[in-house]
């Protein structure tokens, strides 16, 4: 990295743009700072994604509340996860009916691979 190009973390804009005055110098981060590292690492243990860090870093920039997206965020991926369970008894159900089918053509008229160019992709989608 070069002087006065900005530090940042994915777009999540912790460090400020300031020239680096000599190899190997180092400046303890600002309690805000280790704050907010702080706060993009336990938002990743909840399955928040870079972006949807980002988005709730910018409301909070612009003196907005946060925590009522972080509800929305939390909402969804719970919404998500309970969803999960039939999507894949669905797919356990749907792979072998796949797999016999392939059996039963041998083969011979696939570009690639008659399992996948042959099985509907709505009845494996999960």
């Amino acid at each position: 990295m070069g002087p006065g190009r900005p530090r940042h973390t994915a777009n999540l804009e912790v460090a400020p743009t300031r020239p680096n005055p000599s190899p190997g110098f180092f400046t303890r981060p600002s309690e805000r700072r280790l704050a907010v590292l702080h706060f993009i690492r336990q938002a990743g243990t909840l399955t928040l994604t870079l972006e949807e860090i980002n988005d709730v870093l910018d409301l909070q920039r612009r003196g907005q509340q946060s925590c009522e997206r972080v509800t929305g965020i939390l909402d969804a991926h719970i919404a998500r996860i309970d969803r999960k369970p039939a999507d894949l008894r669905r797919l356990h159900r749907s792979l072998p009916t796949a797999r016999r089918a392939a059996a039963r053509r041998g083969g011979h008229d696939a570009v690639v691979c008659q399992i996948i160019e042959y099985t509907p992709a709505e009845s494996i989608r999960a």
